[in-house]
This record gives C-alpha cells, sequence and structure tokens, in this order.
C-alpha cells in the first residue's frame, strides 16, 4: 500500500505546517484511491478548529469536512485522506489520531518543530481501528 504525491503538493503540506507552527495544521487530500493505493492531487488546507489544545490536537468541521467531498466530486475526484502536523513530535500517529481516524482514508503527518520539518510518513488506520500501519510515501517530481 502506497500514497503518491507530487513534490509541490508536500511542500504545500509542509510549508501549512510551518505557518501555523507551534500549532497543529490540517487539511484535506483530494485525488483516486483503489485497491490501498492513494494517488494525492491536491492538498486542501483547512482551519483547525479545535477550541483549545491546538499544540496537540486538530478539529475538522463536518462542514469543512462535505465542503472538500463536493469539491473532490466536481472535479471527478475523492477526498482519499487528510494531512496534520505534530509540532515538536514525531510524525507518528497518536491515541487520538487512532479514535478519530477512518481505514479507509490516508493519513500524512508531518513532524515539525522549531527548526522545521523533520520528516513527513503516511499512514492507514487498520480496518478493526487497532492499529495504524505505515504506507510508503512515493513522492512524485513535478513535471517540467
Amino acid at each position: 500500500m502506497n500514497v503518491s504525491i507530487d513534490g509541490s503538493i508536500l511542500s504545500v503540506i509542509q510549508d501549512h505546517a510551518r505557518t501555523t507552527y507551534p500549532e497543529e495544521c490540517c487539511g484535506a487530500l483530494i485525488g483516486v484511491a483503489d485497491a490501498g493505493r492513494h494517488r494525492v492531487l491536491d492538498a486542501i488546507a483547512l482551519e483547525n478548529e479545535a477550541p483549545t489544545g491546538r499544540e496537540h490536537a486538530f478539529v475538522i468541521s463536518a462542514q469543512q469536512s462535505l465542503a472538500c467531498s463536493r469539491l473532490a466530486a466536481k472535479l471527478g475526484l475523492d477526498v482519499v485522506g487528510f494531512y496534520h502536523s505534530h509540532p515538536d513530535h514525531s510524525p507518528v500517529p497518536s491515541q487520538r489520531d487512532r479514535e478519530l481516524g477512518w481505514p479507509s482514508y490516508c493519513f500524512v503527518i508531518t513532524g515539525i518543530d522549531r527548526d522545521g520539518v523533520a520528516a513527513t510518513r503516511a499512514w492507514q488506520l487498520h480496518n478493526d481501528g487497532s492499529h495504524f500501519t505505515e504506507l510508503s510515501l512515493d513522492i512524485v517530481p513535478d513535471a517540467p
């Protein structure tokens, strides 16, 4: 299972993490999913609507999620996952990520600290919700 993403889209995600640090950023991943393969064609930055504790949590409202689904459908695509950052922590899913995650989506997590982006990794929640499996994150060179 893998996630393929253009380098420029990955840069957008990582820039979003830098901009919101020390709070978590979040966004939707638009593209195509087929048999465990996720092709990310766009990343949509969303507002972290967590009322407090944004340094270690994010909330995406139903309204934002619905707007992303409608945009994807209009483009003939799907929401294939979500991204967020882990300020001052590794890009490994947290217990909260596991409790709130959905098995059919990929989750791209960027670890960031005051010195910048440490790493970005991709994950998918197991069908029974018990744990995440790391996905191969394939960075596709941007077309000239």
